[in-house]
């Protein structure tokens, strides 16, 4: 079966980021937007990043920020993603083709129309999240995952899915052979904490998805 991308996100210390790399992990989450409980400064990423495996990523997630300050965080933490979780338009997407960093638009999605916008992103990606008002993500909230299966044909971007992923429904997110899967509060025992037992559950059933 297709193996999507396994993207643990809200990582706020080595220990979990160690713990989620040994269990299977591709791509590491950084929060960088004060208003999240699972926010982590520059300089803790840094070092973090800089004890990972070549073959991990690491993403940072922001939310409206200035450019300039993203590319000197990219930089500074030697980001591989930069994952764009606010209402940033394509315009200003397209800055960072000019960088050495791969961009994937978070796209909050309430209905239909949501969905039909992903193409307009000039991003390596797109992440589809829960539409909560209010809320950039790290919700626990699932979207109407029928609706995306009936417009998948329709778009032509690497696809990760987020919101409310977790061991009860990772199966059927394996199913759609998308890109990658979002993984935060549920495996989370307190927002910014991962809980062993949950990741190990998680892994064991995205495990058994190959075999």
């Amino acid at each position: 079966m297709f193996e999507p991308k396994v993207k643990i996100c809200g990582i706020t210390n080595s220990e979990d980021a160690k713990l989620a790399v040994d269990m299977g992990a591709d791509i590491l989450g950084f929060i960088f937007y004060d208003k999240s409980p699972r926010n982590v400064s520059p300089e803790v990423v840094a070092q973090i990043v800089s004890e990972l495996p070549i073959v991990v990523g690491a993403a940072g997630v922001f939310v409206n920020e200035e450019f300039d300050t993203v590319k000197e965080i990219v930089e500074k933490c030697n980001l591989s993603w930069v994952q764009l979780s606010g209402d940033e338009t394509p315009e200003y997407c397209e800055q960072f083709k000019f960088i050495n960093v791969r961009t994937v638009k978070t796209i909050h999605v309430r209905g239909i129309e949501e969905l039909e916008k992903t193409n307009n992103y000039p991003t390596d990606a797109v992440l589809l999240d829960s539409y909560v008002d209010g809320k950039y993500g790290g919700t626990g909230k699932q979207f109407d995952w029928d609706m995306l299966k009936s417009v998948l044909a329709y778009i032509d971007k690497r696809i990760f899915i987020s919101g409310g992923v977790g061991p009860q429904n990772i199966r059927e997110a394996y199913e759609m052979m998308l890109y990658g899967v979002d993984i935060c509060s549920g495996v989370e025992s307190e927002p910014g904490k991962k809980d062993p037992k949950k990741l190990k559950e998680l892994f064991e059933v995205i495990n058994s998805c190959g075999a």
